[in-house]
């Protein structure tokens, strides 16, 4: 399911930016549909659902130092509007940021996300 068009604000370029302003200035997302469909088969999250995780006001980001080596990602940790706690991870290395994978998180990632709140 592609996304509609909606506008959306340039996010920070640098690697250095920090997630939070990250976060706040992204308004929409894109996706691959392949890519989705992919996410679809191996962890059952579509990335409408994924996308309402990053619009929530109790969402936690961070940079994806890790695997930021050829584009700047992001990982997001929060609740879906189905009530699932799921991590999102994104990229702005294009005109648009974009959804890349979004899996339900593991117990160690709920508990730590829910003692941060």
């Amino acid at each position: 399911m592609r996304p509609r068009a909606e506008e959306s604000a340039q996010a920070p370029r640098k690697c250095g930016a920090s997630a939070a302003r990250y976060r706040a200035r992204v308004f929409d997302y894109t996706w691959d549909p392949d890519k989705e469909a992919e996410n679809v088969r191996e962890h059952g999250i579509w990335f409408q659902e994924a996308r309402t995780v990053l619009r929530g006001n109790l969402a936690v980001t961070w940079f994806d130092e890790l695997h930021s080596a050829e584009e700047p990602r992001f990982k997001t940790i929060g609740y879906s509007d189905l009530g699932r706690i799921l991590v999102v991870v994104t990229s702005d290395d294009g005109a648009q940021p974009r959804i890349i994978s979004a899996l339900r998180a593991s117990k160690r990632e709920r508990d730590a996300y829910q003692r941060r709140r």
